[in-house]
């Protein structure tokens, strides 16, 4: 077994897609009153978990998806060509990075303090999730390295049960991207890094400095059959198929 398991939160813990297109609806109510009020529709969370959802990194990126997608825009535009594009949408809504990021995370805040149990409720650990972490935390160190800040991942880490060490939640205010935060963890010992968004992997396979990294593709998480499709052509990456497995990492 690898040294320290290297674990992504959100489409390999815990389902967090409808919270996260619950928030994302809640701060386009903020930015544009006159197209977004009252609660997300039920066909626009639908929407997002199913369609959207697999082609998201980080969580400020879903208000982006939210607003084409309620404006009518080509789902194209917010699936497969999202990443190449962040940017030109950005400019075209007139917002940037940063100031979407405190927005996302001010407006999880915010419903977590007005009704805390709500905000629980649309989020979910997969089956069998907990017990797994639990095994592995009692072989040896466990991090998780996710671009959800630290402290909801925290709160769903009490939720559920499992008592796990702040200092090895690597979240967004701690990191500047995954392959450098891999690097130093290195240094510490061999990894096994288990993410459900294949982009990030391929994105870590091409660092040289990471050569040795076990890459591992949760394929009960948000993605599509072609990129799961494409994972298993791989051959540097190890394929597991629902969260008991996470026990079997090498």
């Amino acid at each position: 077994m690898s040294d320290i398991i290297v674990l992504d939160f959100d489409g390999v813990i815990c389902d967090s897609a409808p919270e996260n297109a619950a928030t994302a609806w809640r701060c386009c109510c903020r930015l544009w009153p006159e197209l977004f009020q009252g609660d997300a529709p039920e066909e626009q969370i639908r929407r997002f978990c199913q369609e959207l959802r697999p082609y998201m990194e980080t969580g400020y990126q879903s208000i982006l998806q939210t607003k084409l997608l309620w404006s009518g825009a080509p789902l194209a535009r917010i699936t497969s060509e999202f990443t190449g594009k962040l940017e030109e949408i950005l400019a075209e809504v007139g917002q940037t990075k940063e100031s979407l990021k405190p927005l996302f995370g001010g407006e999880r805040d915010r419903w977590l303090k007005e009704d805390q149990e709500d905000w629980l409720a649309h989020n979910s650990f997969y089956p069998g999730a907990a017990e797994a972490l639990k095994t592995l935390l009692a072989r040896g160190r466990v991090v998780i390295l996710t671009t959800k800040e630290c402290r909801f991942v925290e709160r769903l880490m009490e939720r559920a049960g499992v008592k796990f060490p702040s200092e090895d939640i690597f979240g967004l205010e701690r990191i500047k991207n995954k392959e450098t935060t891999l690097a130093e963890l290195l240094a510490a010992g061999s990894l096994a890094f288990v993410e459900d968004r294949l982009a990030t992997l391929e994105r870590v396979a091409q660092v040289p400095a990471l050569d040795k990294v076990k890459l591992v593709f949760a394929a009960w998480g948000y993605s599509t059959e072609e990129q799961r499709a494409s994972a298993r052509a791989n051959s540097r990456i190890l394929i597991l198929d629902k969260p008991d497995s996470l026990t079997e990492i090498p």
